[in-house]
């Protein structure tokens, strides 16, 4: 249906977003049940999707973006379920040096420090591409010692 008619099923504004959505789709649904533990995944962002695609066609099929979004269908769904709290985060920062310089810029004792710093890796950092690979050198380094 989307290849034949994109414009009426996904409308012009995410054809123009999204040129390789008239042949799939922009975005993968999923619909899971969670009544045990998922797995984390990492995807690429579209820049980076579309040159794995061009580069490993057999492995990325999709030259699209894969971002997440968790929406609960019942009212007893718990997102996050397991995850360190403030404290044990902030301990295992203090315990690695190259952690420790990426966050000497925030405010520890904030409440909205994690977010701060989960934006800042995301988005600043990740646009600091030397900064990224010095970081990521680091702290292979730290944990080989």
């Amino acid at each position: 249906m989307i290849r034949h008619d994109s414009e009426k099923f996904l409308g012009k504004e995410i054809g123009k977003k999204y040129p390789c959505s008239k042949n799939s789709l922009p975005f993968l649904l999923k619909v899971l049940s969670v009544r045990t533990a998922l797995s984390i995944q990492a995807h690429p962002d579209r820049d980076l999707a579309q040159k794995l695609h061009v580069k490993f066609p057999d492995v990325y099929k999709d030259p699209n973006p894969k971002p997440e979004i968790a929406i609960a269908l019942s009212d007893d769904f718990e997102a996050c379920f397991g995850f360190a709290d403030k404290s044990t985060i902030l301990k295992n920062f203090n315990s690695n040096p190259p952690l420790q310089t990426l966050i000497a810029r925030f405010d520890l004792q904030s409440d909205n420090f994690l977010q701060e710093f989960c934006h800042f890796l995301f988005n600043d950092l990740d646009h600091d591409k030397n900064r990224l690979m010095n970081v990521i050198k680091e702290l292979n380094d730290f944990c080989l010692q």
